[in-house]
């Protein structure tokens, strides 16, 4: 949270923080396995889900309104 509304360079010469998008969400869906919410930003409006496989991989889909 201390670095939600900064944007400059990170302490220790550990690179720089840049704000992308800023919105709201919603959860759809929250399971061990499977995140799921509604994205209302400024530049993502849509559905964004987080999967893991039998791996323990995991993979990210974003499906655009």
């Amino acid at each position: 949270l201390h670095y939600l509304d900064y944007e400059g360079p990170v302490g220790n010469d550990r690179g720089e923080v840049r704000q992308w998008d800023r919105g709201d969400y919603a959860t759809v869906e929250e399971s061990p396995s499977r995140v799921e919410v509604r994205l209302a930003g400024d530049q993502l409006i849509g559905t964004a889900v987080l999967q893991v496989d039998v791996a323990s991989n995991w993979t990210f889909y974003f499906s655009a309104d």
